[in-house]
């Protein structure tokens, strides 16, 4: 037996599923699931109702997962610490400071490359300046 309930409203072109006031052309009160693909032309919004980029994460993360090794990579931004930051499950791997410096084993990088951490090289090494 298959039972569907569903509570639909249409105001002015507006389609509201567990909402009577929707605002967008689909407004959607509650948790969406789909099983298929999604497709978007336009901009995507994470947090925020005016995108201005393809992707656009307002004041969260974007996380990868792998159920493989049930490992999380997450990039977010500190506004505190003013850095972008890419961590693994916790813990960080990659900053790149406001100003351009990258910090790998810190967070706050004081030069243009700045390693906290046993580095391996291999090839040419080429050093200008003083």
């Amino acid at each position: 037996m298959i039972c569907i309930a569903a509570s639909l409203r249409l105001f002015a072109q507006n389609v509201g599923i567990g909402t009577t006031t929707p605002a967008y052309k689909l407004d959607v009160a509650g948790t969406v699931h789909n099983n298929s693909n999604i497709y978007n032309d336009g901009y995507l919004g994470v947090g925020t109702t005016s995108p201005i980029y393809k992707v656009t994460v307002e004041d969260g993360s974007l996380a990868v997962h792998s159920s493989a090794d049930s490992k999380y990579w997450v990039m977010t931004y500190s506004s505190s610490g003013n850095y972008f930051n890419i961590n693994e499950d916790g813990t960080s791997r990659l900053v790149i400071a406001n100003g351009g410096n990258v910090g790998i084993g810190t967070t706050a990088p004081s030069a243009k490359l700045d390693v906290n951490g046993t580095t391996e090289l291999n090839g040419t090494v080429t050093v200008n300046g003083a």
